[in-house]
């Protein structure tokens, strides 16, 4: 192996690391967007539930 490839080798594996680092930072990113949405959409389904309006989950013609 001489020095050429070695470093070829350094520079494909830091770009690797690299391009790995930035997909997980947007997956995290992603998933803390969901996790808040989740948590918005239950507690307007709970206001929903307080105000006496209908839940998509409860059967209209049962009282």
């Amino acid at each position: 192996m001489n020095w050429d490839s070695i470093t070829l080798t350094v520079f494909a594996g830091f770009g690797v690391a690299l391009l790995v680092l930035a997909q997980l930072r947007e997956l995290l990113g992603k998933i803390t967007e969901v996790v808040q949405a989740w948590h918005e959409l239950q507690s307007r389904v709970r206001e929903g539930d307080e105000q006496g309006t209908p839940c998509a989950r409860r059967d209209p013609d049962r009282q």
